[in-house]
């Protein structure tokens, strides 16, 4: 991101909360969304599909590891935990 606001990049595929408040303060300009809905977050901001590319959509995934020899339990209470968080 230093690198788009510093002018070295013309453009980047950024996740929202990290330049929210670089397109809110105008350092930054959105181009577009890759989800099939416009943000709630940016809703003036058109998705991909919507400038021009029907059925793009791409989504940002991201996986809890641990090492191979965690035990069991541990695994079972991390992933409930994940989940939970992921509902709140």
């Amino acid at each position: 991101m230093a690198d788009l606001v510093g002018g070295h990049v013309s453009m980047m595929f950024l996740s929202i909360l990290p330049v929210l408040g670089h397109v809110k303060g105008e350092t930054l300009r959105a181009l577009a969304v890759t989800n099939p809905e416009r943000s709630k977050l940016l809703p003036e901001v058109p998705t991909i599909a919507e400038s021009g590319l029907p059925g793009f959509s791409a989504a940002i995934r991201y996986g809890l590891v641990a090492p191979a020899s965690t035990p069991r339990a541990i695994v079972e209470r991390l992933n409930k935990e994940a989940g939970g968080a992921r509902r709140r």
